[in-house]
């Protein structure tokens, strides 16, 4: 915890205040990170106010997190690139709304619709798919999408691409003939001081970097009960997700956007410019009301209007917040995977109030997620396993399984997908669930669990959406069904699908008997997307994948050419297709370009 040295003593003294309650609210939450390590630092327009970090930037060789302590940054690189468009724009070189190729003229897709422009890349309105990282080089990622077709027009929807950023980074080299890299080193870090920020990835990096961690397990929800391991470093260069800096350089990134486009130098950008970048072009229809312009996230928080961006890498997860209306900003780096929100929010809520002469509010303890409060009653009762088509679902593979160092009772392998029957309980706020194996399945009396037997606690990760964090139960989400009145009916655990003793079964559609060599999990090479599974539940085939976004479980619907779309709105690009048949077994699957291969786990 360190204010600045170079502000007055009242200034001084307000800031530690608010620093104080920061170090508090992330001291309480560290535990439950999925992160060894947490950077906060915070500025106003002129200068850094101060930081607070916690934990570790490696495990191994213990060292703490400091303020130049250097983590991958992720997306918010996806603003530096688009900060340099719009210094081509200011300078005449380029027309935000020309097609893409006629900077990038080798660049194809097929498409019946208009032509991708730049102002269509830098607010995600493409049409382009997200990209799965399978070349690390950003041409072969776009030559491989002329294979693809477009699904709906540009500027029809919002869809995250990171393949879009990539072709910006592309647009900009042709334009300067100076790799993007190189122009975010000259162009922003260099303006900004921001001494500890490197453009590339690299495993040869002559300064220190975090290590990044992510949770043993790659093929299902993280949970605390899972080790932390080091997560893969892979070189990166591309525009969409680069940069690798400090709590520190942020802070100075943070005031240029504070002194909209600003620098102690110079402008980077002009007014006109600046507007761009912070224009609310589209809104994210899976964060309402965030709004993206280029490169930059508008929203409101706490009734503060908010710009800044995210970002997420392997092992990594960063977060920048700037307010304009009292001038503070807020950046977070984690070394880890989890949600950096909370830490935003808390630390400018603090901070505002301290610059304001008002009382810092102490932090309230963190959120258990297993209390699910007086509503844990609407979910208990018994469920009984409706029929799987064993034809489709083959049985997971066992071996893969470690033992939870939390378990009481042995808790019966819910992830084998052999379980008719599931007891949930509420006790004290909390929902408990009780698997039952092949000797307990005669008739289970609707109520309490025996508190000595063989239970485990649910968190709860969402609306009607829990985990069982224990191993054996802990591949796929309980995901809660609720009938016309609002009344819980059934749950489903991957394939299992659960309905509430005493409802009325409803018939189910039948599985499509092509299906059959579908079903079963594949694993690919590629680091970002490790491994899916393909799953039969009630007629619906079914993706579920821990990095499928927004969502780890999407619908697959077949199309007339043999290939099937990845989620259920008709316009959405991403595509999955099945080869290779052995023994009755589709061996490989590509997705987006990406191969994965049939594996046992």
């Amino acid at each position: 915890m360190s204010p600045d040295p170079s502000a007055s003593a009242e200034s001084l003294d307000r800031v530690s205040e608010a620093l104080a309650a920061i170090d508090e609210f992330v001291a309480a939450r560290l535990s439950r990170l999925h992160a060894p390590g947490v950077a906060v630092g915070l500025t106003d327009r002129e200068r850094t106010l101060g930081f607070v970090c916690h934990g570790l930037a490696g495990i191994a060789a213990r060292t703490p997190v400091e303020p130049d302590t250097r983590f991958q940054i992720g997306s918010i690189s996806k603003s530096f690139a688009a900060a340099l468009v719009l210094q081509e724009h200011e300078a005449g070189r380029v027309d935000l709304h020309a097609p893409v190729t006629d900077y990038v003229p080798w660049f194809s897709l097929r498409s019946r619709f208009a032509p991708i422009t730049l102002h269509h890349l830098l607010s995600h309105t493409s049409g382009l798919p997200m990209g799965t990282e399978f070349s690390a080089e950003a041409r072969y990622a776009l030559w491989s999408l002329r294979k693809t077709e477009a699904t709906c027009g540009p500027g029809e929807h919002f869809l995250y691409s990171n393949d879009g950023y990539k072709l910006v980074g592309l647009a900009l080299e042709a334009v300067t003939g100076v790799p993007v890299d190189r122009l975010v080193a000259a162009r922003i870090v260099a303006p900004l001081a921001m001494t500890d920020t490197e453009t590339t990835i690299r495993r040869d990096s002559p300064l220190p970097v975090a290590t990044g961690y992510q949770r043993l397990c790659d093929d299902r929800p993280a949970h605390s009960g899972r080790p932390l391991v080091e997560a893969p470093l892979v070189a990166s260069c591309t525009a969409d997700g680069s940069i690798v800096s400090s709590a520190t350089d942020m802070l100075a990134y943070a005031r240029l956007i504070l002194n909209r486009g600003a620098a102690p130098g110079g402008r980077l950008l002009t007014d006109e410019s600046f507007a761009l970048w912070t224009a609310r072009v589209v809104e994210d229809p899976d964060e309402r009301g965030a709004h993206y312009g280029y490169g930059l996230v508008s929203q409101s928080l706490d009734g503060y209007e908010c710009v800044g961006h995210s970002g997420g890498m392997l092992g990594f997860n960063s977060l920048l917040v700037t307010e304009a209306a009292t001038g503070v900003g807020v950046i977070v780096l984690l070394n880890g995977l989890d949600d950096r929100l909370d830490i935003a929010r808390f630390a400018l809520e603090a901070l505002r109030a301290a610059l304001a002469g008002a009382t810092v509010t102490s932090p309230s303890p963190p959120v258990d997620p297993t209390i699910v409060g007086e509503a844990a009653v609407e979910y208990a009762g018994a469920y009984v396993a409706a029929a799987i088509d064993a034809a489709i679902e083959p049985r997971p593979p066992a071996g893969d399984e470690m033992p939870d160092p939390r378990a009481g009772g042995a808790i019966p392998c819910l992830d084998d997908g052999d379980v008719d029957r599931l007891t949930l309980a509420a006790r004290d706020g909390r929902l408990f669930l009780r698997v039952l194996d092949a000797a307990e399945r005669s008739a289970e009396p609707v109520g309490d669990i025996d508190e000595a037997g063989s239970e485990v606690v649910l968190e709860r990760r969402g609306d009607d959406l829990f985990l069982a964090p224990h191993s054996g139960c802990d591949r796929f989400h309980l995901r809660f069904e609720r009938d016309d009145g609002g009344a819980v009916v059934a749950l489903s655990f991957g394939p299992s699908w659960f309905a509430r003793e005493g409802w009325a079964l409803p018939a189910a559609s039948a599985a499509d008997p092509s299906w059959a060599p579908l079903t079963g999990a594949y694993r690919s090479h590629d680091p970002w997307n490790p491994v899916f599974r393909v799953i039969s539940r009630r007629g619906r085939l079914l993706m579920v994948a821990p990095w499928l976004y927004p969502a780890d479980e999407l619908e697959l619907v077949p199309l007339p050419d043999g290939v099937f779309r990845v989620g259920a709105p008709c316009w959405l690009p991403d595509r999955l297709s099945f080869d290779t048949v052995i023994d009755g077994h589709a061996t490989r699957a590509v997705y987006d370009g990406t191969p994965f291969y049939r594996t046992f786990t």
